[in-house]
């Protein structure tokens, strides 16, 4: 069915004014739609603050970890200056007290069979890898301190009067295991062992006498 302009009109007017009533339209001041309007600049500015923000970040980050790898290079840098100094200056101080070792026995009236050992050592860096793995400047290890070189050459000075004395009581022992053998045994009458007693002395004497065997196996 068709409607004539004249009864469209009214029912749109009706429909606009019906909307009217259940939605009100509120006008904003124009302080607000000013306060709108710096509310709006204020996120945009931080936005780009934000922006800024992490640019920067992500630059500190960069800086940090060339700073870090230019101080670890500087590090290893001067290390290896101070390795060769202190190699010279090591070599330098075993010459001289050789030098100064030979000169003395030529003074006493001895003869020079072998030259003088010498160990420039660091006790205090040694310490220092004991409780840290962290490399010091000069000694990239703790070989460098000589401290173990040193600690090897005393033990093999002592060496030969350890095994000889190790082995003079060894032989001791053997001598009074020999000796004590037959009574232990009880093959003599006047000193015979009760069955007890024998029991006891077997089994503690068979286990030194193999605990000293295998020490003299080494």
């Amino acid at each position: 069915m068709k409607m004539k302009v004249s009864q469209v009109i009214p029912r749109l007017f009706t429909h606009k004014l019906t909307l009217s009533l259940v939605y009100p339209v509120v006008v904003a001041s124009a302080e607000q739609v000013e306060v709108r309007k710096k509310l709006a600049e204020l996120q945009k500015q931080l936005s780009e603050l934000k922006d800024v923000m992490q640019s920067a970040s992500r630059e500190l980050i960069s800086y940090t970890r060339r700073a870090e790898s230019k101080n670890k290079r500087l590090f290893f840098a001067q290390s290896r200056i101070q390795v060769k100094c202190i190699r010279h200056r090591n070599d330098f101080s075993t010459s001289a007290i050789r030098s100064d070792y030979r000169a003395t026995l030529q003074e006493m009236g001895r003869q020079v069979n072998q030259d003088l050992e010498v160990f420039p050592v660091s006790a205090t860096i040694h310490l220092k890898y004991q409780s840290t793995e962290m490399r010091h400047r000069g000694f990239p290890n703790i070989s460098d301190t000589n401290i173990s070189a040193l600690r090897d050459w005393l033990y093999g000075t002592t060496l030969d009067d350890r095994e000889r004395i190790a082995q003079a009581f060894l032989d001791e022992v053997d001598g009074f295991l020999a000796s004590i053998q037959p009574w232990i045994m009880d093959k003599y009458g006047g000193t015979k062992m009760s069955a007890e007693q024998r029991a006891v002395w077997e089994s503690h004497m068979e286990a030194k006498t193999a605990n000293l065997e295998a020490v003299r196996d080494l």
